[in-house]
Parts: structure tokens; sequence; C-alpha cells
């Protein structure tokens, strides 16, 4: 059994070589089901809007999270730098934004959970940063830390997610 496009969707389906699937007798087109029985994941005649998550969003989820894993070391004081107040404002501007935008079209099993995680913890960033600020303190530091290093696992999480929702849905693995 092989993979075909069939509207621009990767289908499961028994590929001939020719340009088009012909299916075994007594199965559906495009399934590996007898007939009567559908598949729970069949996306023949679905499009990528109605069950698929942009693109950009697995690897931009991963390069956020990125960003916020090193964040959250500087904050813990395992990544010694000098200066704390640049990584600080490119957090309070980049992540809070990038965060809702890419978990926005987010879809797969699980993922709603997640998404309330992470974008609780991009709130709570810029408004710990306003606190450090006033109190110069390093348990605020360490808590700026620790929510980095949450937020950065949740972002991982929905990439992953949504790649497996991705897959569930396509038959692709």
């Amino acid at each position: 059994m092989a993979q075909a496009r069939q509207g621009g969707l990767l289908v499961p389906g028994w590929f001939t070589g020719v340009g088009r699937e012909e299916p075994q007798a007594g199965a559906l087109p495009g399934t590996g089901d007898p007939p009567g029985e559908a598949s729970p994941d069949d996306v023949v005649g679905a499009t990528h809007a109605e069950y698929g998550t942009p693109l950009f969003a697995a690897p931009g989820l991963v390069l956020l999270a990125t960003l916020t894993i090193c964040a959250g070391y500087h904050w813990l004081r395992l990544i010694p730098t000098s200066a704390p107040r640049p990584m600080a404002v490119a957090l309070a501007v980049v992540v809070v934004p990038a965060t809702y935008l890419l978990t926005r079209h987010v879809s797969g099993p699980g993922t709603e959970r997640v998404r309330t995680v992470a974008r609780g913890c991009a709130d709570l960033l810029p408004a710990l940063w306003v606190v450090l600020l006033m109190v110069h303190d390093v348990g605020v530091a360490d808590v700026l830390g620790a929510v980095s290093l949450v937020l950065a696992l949740s972002l991982v999480v929905l990439a992953v997610l949504s790649e497996v929702g991705e897959q569930l849905h396509t038959g692709t693995y």
C-alpha cells in the first residue's frame, strides 16, 4: 500500500504509478476499509482548513520554544549574560503575540488545555518582567525563569500534538 495525492491531499491507497489509485476489490477508494465501514480518519473530500494547522505552525512553535528556553535559563542564572534587559524586552514584545498567533489554529488531540497553558504563561511573562524591574528580587527572576520554561514545554507539546493530529487526519506516518 502506498500513498497518493487526491485533491491536493496525501491519502492511503494503492498506487499503480500511472497517476491514479486503484482500490482492491471490495475496498473504498482512498482507504483500506471494506465497503460499509468508513475510517474515522478518512480525509477524502476534506480540505486543509477543516482539520489542519498551518504549515508554519510547528516550526514556529519550536523556534519560539527555543527562545523561551534560552530566556528561562538566563533568568534562572544557568546562562550567565551581562544584559538581561534586551532579552526581557524581546520576550515582552515577541513572545506574547507570537504565542497567540501560532497557537490560534493548532489542532490535534488534546491541544485545548495545552494551548490555555501556553497562552497563560505568555501573558505572565511581561507582567513578571515589570515586577522584576520594580522589585529586583532573585525570587521573581526564578519565577520568571520557571514560567519561561513551562511556556517552552507547552509550545513543544503543541508542536508535537499538531503534527500527530496532521498524521492522524492525513494518514501519513
